[in-house]
């Protein structure tokens, strides 16, 4: 789906399959502070698609940080 066809915010699953991941690996990635925090809407949690550029931006690129980095393991 390209870009423009992603709303802003996006619910669990939706943020996982827009960078390319499971949802149990989106968890683990927020939860390493490696991903934005949802926002919340009343009881409904948020990604926002801007946050999570950023924050896809700032990882490190294939052999510019130590060996395990989160992304080179399946999800």
């Amino acid at each position: 789906m390209p870009q423009s066809r992603w709303p802003r915010g996006m619910q669990r699953q939706q943020a996982a399959d827009y960078l390319g991941i499971s949802a149990s690996w989106l968890d683990q990635l927020v939860s390493k502070s490696l991903l934005p925090q949802p926002r919340q809407l009343n009881k409904r949690l948020i990604w926002d698609r801007e946050e999570l550029d950023r924050a896809f931006e700032e990882l490190p690129h294939r052999g510019d940080d130590a060996p395990g980095n989160e992304w080179d393991r399946p999800s």
